[in-house]
């Protein structure tokens, strides 16, 4: 069975079915089994997210195969659709219980759309203003000490508060910083895990953005404890990047490389306050021993402020 992408016509026809009376829809580059439109309107801007859940793979079987255990097929159908559900279960839960991200609206559950045997979950949840970091003046212009430390500032305090009730993003990136003006959000908690979560993540998968994840996530076991020192080792790694623009253009064997990255690092400044941030707060941060990453964001905090001013 061939995938099928939403098309305007579905769009238009879930905004119709909410009685959304909009002025424009854009769509934004496709992300995985997520497409995602800014709809304006006259009074707001919604985000409206669409997930496809199609379960291909099972459907195919359906097909072709010469099996006659269809029930047992029809059970795997249902299974492979909450799996592909649970991208989205995920970012709604955190959304819900974590005020740093985006509040749904128009909804308060996740709804269905089908055409023929193509399936969709979406929802839809406030605009945030802003631009993503990687479009931002911190990706286009050469960062400082003090301009880095205050950035990690905000982004420690957002990290507090997912971890005050329990959740980990695991997916924090450039193009999930959303920067508007000094202020930060996170965006697109997909990923996030709450300690009270039953256990929904498979043995030997791998969570979260390559570039950017930590250690721990390219291969964990279903029952893995997570903590806030996952999304510490991110954090670390934007840092670099902000401080050393040509890193980003290398594989992330580099920017991983601590070794590499200090000799970088010297290069653009090699005074002892540099050395110093860099000891006591990057490696803090993006240590690829977990035990090695800071034990509480308070004190790290702490430690980051020491460093806002020249």
């Amino acid at each position: 069975m061939d995938k099928r992408d939403v098309s305007r016509a579905d769009i238009e026809n879930i905004l119709k079915t909410h009685k959304v009376d909009y002025v424009e829809v854009k769509k934004f580059p496709r992300s995985g089994q997520k497409a995602v439109f800014m709809v304006n309107c006259e009074s707001q801007s919604l985000i409206l997210k669409v997930y496809n859940v199609t379960p291909y793979y099972t459907l195919d079987q359906m097909e072709y195969t010469c099996s006659t255990d269809m029930d047992e097929l029809k059970i795997q159908k249902y299974e492979e659709i909450r799996l592909l559900t649970m991208y989205i279960v995920r970012e709604v839960n955190a959304a819900k219980k974590c005020s740093i991200f985006p509040r749904m609206l128009i909804t308060e559950e996740i709804k269905e759309y089908k055409i023929e045997d193509h399936i969709y979950k979406y929802y839809f949840e406030e605009a945030v203003s802003g631009v993503p970091m990687n479009e931002s003046i911190y990706y286009s212009e050469l960062n400082t000490i003090p301009q880095i430390a205050n950035f990690l500032s905000e982004a420690l305090n957002l990290v507090k508060s997912m971890w005050t009730i329990s959740y980990v993003h695991r997916d924090i990136k450039p193009s999930n910083i959303i920067i508007d003006g000094e202020k930060i959000k996170f965006i697109d908690p997909g990923l996030a895990r709450s300690a009270d979560d039953e256990t929904l993540t498979r043995t030997g998968m791998a969570m979260g953005t390559p570039r950017y994840w930590a250690p721990e996530q390219q291969e964990i076991q279903s029952n893995y404890n997570w903590t806030f020192k996952t999304d510490l080792y991110p954090l670390g790694l934007i840092a670099i990047e902000m401080f050393i623009p040509e890193i980003r253009g290398l594989p992330e064997s580099y920017l991983k490389d601590m070794q590499f990255v200090y000799g970088k690092w010297c290069e653009r400044d090699d005074s002892l306050r540099a050395k110093a941030f860099f000891r006591e707060v990057i490696i803090k941060l993006s240590s690829d021993k977990i035990f090695r990453r800071a034990n509480s964001i308070g004190k790290l905090q702490e430690k980051v402020d020491e460093f806002k001013e020249d």
